[in-house]
């Protein structure tokens, strides 16, 4: 049985307290400067933002089995994610990357903005990496043999950009007990969240892209989800006729037809007066 509204609260939670953080730490300024190089370039999330905005698969009694099997898979490598606390930690430390430096493996290179005075100056990035933890439990970060997590968050004089992007490098993390090498690009779409007069009050889209290895089996890391007021939690589920929406706090999938409400303890979803069984 999934605790639904549980779940949703815990992934926003986790997801937005280092962002709003970070947001409520920075004004924007309208002067600018020239930069040494230019602001790197965030990837396009357009795609993704159309799959959950207008989903197109369909459920059949034949795919529905695997379209629940696939969506409780995302579901538990979120929760993995939400476990190791990256991006929270990543985010939530920015303004005080340079005393955390030495202690958590937490570099920071910054174009166009001051920390320590908190602004903007134009168009400007900030490219922060932190070691990852490895398998063995040392306290010493060491990129080398433990890989990293980095990030760019890019701004303008109109605020923080709408994609915060990067991806994890070799990344060695224990998740209960197991050996877990993270690759997967990561990019975060977080719109005018922070843009606007309540900063963390909009939805956030999570992109990952690439492979993870557990305990030497290697699978696929693809995963989208995103996160937003009033409990909003919802996984792409991607099939042959399109992408399908489900939603672990309300138990729906979202369909080019319609919403199918599920119930996990008998099995099965149902629509209009249809149900299938899964």
């Amino acid at each position: 049985m999934i605790d639904q509204t549980a779940m949703g609260r815990r992934a926003r939670r986790v997801a937005l307290a280092g962002l709003v953080s970070l947001a409520l730490g920075l004004v924007v300024t309208g002067c600018s400067e020239t930069l040494p190089e230019p602001k790197p370039k965030a990837p396009s999330m357009a795609e993704a933002i159309a799959a959950f905005d207008n989903p197109r698969g369909e459920l059949t009694s034949e795919t529905l089995p695997g379209v629940v099997e696939s969506a409780l898979g995302g579901l538990g490598f979120s929760e993995d994610l939400n476990n190791l606390g990256f991006v929270t930690d990543f985010l939530g430390g920015l303004d005080s990357a340079e005393e955390a430096e030495s202690e958590q493996g937490l570099t920071v290179r910054r174009q166009g903005l001051d920390i320590g005075g908190t602004s903007f100056a134009g168009d400007g990035f900030l490219e922060v990496k932190r070691v990852c933890r490895g398998w063995n439990g040392g306290t010493t970060p060491n990129p080398s043999e433990d890989g990293i997590l980095g990030m760019v968050l890019g701004f303008s004089d109109k605020g923080i950009d709408e994609v915060i992007f990067g991806g994890f490098k070799g990344c060695r993390e224990d998740l209960s007990g197991s050996k877990v090498l993270l690759d997967p690009v990561l990019s975060i779409y977080v719109g005018d969240a922070f843009n606007l007069g309540e900063p963390g009050a909009g939805t956030l889209l999570f992109s990952l892209d690439g492979q993870v290895d557990i305990d030497g089996e290697i699978s696929s890391a693809d995963l989208d989800f995103r996160v937003g007021p009033d409990d909003l939690f919802e996984i792409r589920v991607p099939t042959d006729d399109g992408d399908i929406i489900f939603s672990p706090t309300t138990t729906t999938f979202r369909t080019g037809a319609g919403t199918w409400q599920c119930n996990f303890e008998e099995a099965t979803c149902a629509r209009d007066g249809q149900q299938l069984s899964f």
